[in-house]
């Protein structure tokens, strides 16, 4: 019996050493009890080697009681020495698709956080996978090929190409935003009930993002034969997503998530919400649709494969889907209200970019997934707005509100678009940035 339990012990005491959740089950105990304080939760990261004592004058304050954890925390957040992906914080993660606007090429597919791959290729370091694997961050999963939310109103300029074609609106037409939605039953509010917009027509509507307008739409595509059926504008807006290539997988030569087009109520679809569901690189897919005004690509991140001597063994060329033949001035509306968005009065983020040098255009998008956490954040857009180049898809999930997604892009275009001396003062601040980030162990 002695043996036995010697050996239950060693074997609950060498479990109980790669036990994350444990561990953390403990510190929560003692932190509810008042056994750890949020000051010395805060002073386990000098002792643990995350942050550093020497030429910090940070952690002089904070062991003093000078410095309150809650400021400590924040302090080091603002300053990347500490990131939101190690503590899971909301937002702790994110993705960035950049396409060639011409070829459907991606040029850079970036999923946040990330890791360092150099710990797991040669002998995995189990500690750092097991870290890894356990982080509320899920660094270990793609956020661009496979974390699928709804689009939100970067669906709105399909919905408007939908209706302009189908002839439910033209170019020209005014509806009247009074921000309650009440041909349905429950009414659906524009997003600035109990205010409205007022009078806009669809490249005013794109800029406002107006739910109002969109909500109309939607019912107008259903409402085509004369009597309102939500199944009939489903039809459309899935004929729509069809088209512009949102009802497939983007087509790279990665595993991705199957998209989903939204099967439930025409008039919140319209919007893009209803069932409405794609990842970062489909939503990259349709915008680089619409940047470069109707040809459908399958996206592709390869360029050629060599054998071991250089000789390219197969090339990888643009593969073209289809070419939309709609009418210039559906395009021409569709486009000025993604370029107004960038740079009107009614749009939520032209502030952000004002006194930029560069054109683009783009259309903010948020979505709600779970009502106790933040609302997914959207960004897509194009440049430059008269020949575009590259199209820039951000998707923040949880990220409260896409003008944080819209501020990221905008770091992309300052680069793209920054002459070579600007771009070596980018790359510098860069740099920094990153020692800090490194330093924190991210």
């Amino acid at each position: 019996t002695e043996e036995v339990m010697k050996a239950l012990v060693s074997y609950l005491e060498n479990a109980m050493l790669e036990a994350d959740d444990f561990d953390t089950t403990v510190c929560e105990q003692k932190i509810n009890t008042g056994k750890l304080t949020g000051r010395e939760v805060c002073l386990l990261l000098y002792e643990q080697g995350v942050l550093k004592k020497k030429g910090d004058s940070d952690y002089n304050s904070l062991k003093s009681g000078a410095l309150n954890s809650y400021n400590f925390i924040y302090n080091k957040l603002k300053k990347l020495e500490i990131t939101p992906a190690q503590l899971g914080l909301d937002p702790c993660s994110g993705s960035i698709v950049i396409t060639d606007s011409k070829t459907g090429k991606i040029k850079a597919l970036v999923s946040y956080p990330g890791y360092d791959t150099n710990r797991l290729s040669s002998g995995t370091d189990s500690g750092y996978y097991r870290q890894l694997a356990t982080s509320s961050s899920t660094p270990l999963y793609n956020q661009a090929l496979y974390h699928k939310t709804a689009p939100g109103s970067t669906f709105k300029p399909l919905s408007a190409l939908a209706g302009l074609n189908e002839g439910v609106i033209t170019t020209s037409t005014s509806i009247d935003c009074t921000g309650l939605y009440d041909k349905i039953t429950p009414p659906a509010k524009c997003w600035k009930y109990p205010s409205s917009h007022g009078s806009l027509n669809v490249s005013g509507a794109i800029e406002a993002s107006c739910n109002y307008f969109f909500y109309e739409v939607g019912y107008r595509l259903g409402n085509k034969s004369g009597t309102y059926n939500s199944e009939e504008g489903l039809k459309y807006l899935k004929k729509y997503a069809t088209q512009l290539g949102l009802n497939k997988k983007s087509g790279v030569e990665l595993g991705e998530s199957a998209p989903q087009v939204s099967d439930e109520t025409s008039v919140r679809s319209a919007i893009g919400q209803g069932r409405n569901s794609f990842t970062p690189v489909q939503i990259s897919n349709y915008v680089t649709t619409l940047s470069n005004r109707g040809t459908v690509f399958d996206l592709s991140i390869l360029n050629k494969v060599t054998d071991t001597n250089g000789k390219t063994v197969k090339e990888y060329k643009v593969k073209k889907r289809r070419q939309l033949n709609y009418k210039k001035q559906y395009w021409d509306a569709v486009q000025s209200g993604m370029r107004r968005v960038i740079t009107g009065s009614n749009s939520s983020v032209s502030s952000l970019f004002q006194g930029v040098s560069y054109q683009i255009a783009g259309k903010t998008g948020t979505a709600q997934e779970d009502k106790s956490r933040p609302n997914h954040a959207l960004f897509i857009s194009y440049g430059p707005y008269t020949k575009p180049e590259i199209s820039v898809t951000t998707v923040i999930p949880y990220g409260y509100t896409s003008s944080n997604a819209a501020a990221t892009a905008k770091d992309v275009y300052k680069y793209y678009f920054a002459n070579e001396k600007e771009k070596t003062k980018l790359e510098k601040d860069k740099t920094a940035k990153e020692a800090g980030s490194q330093a924190a162990g991210d």
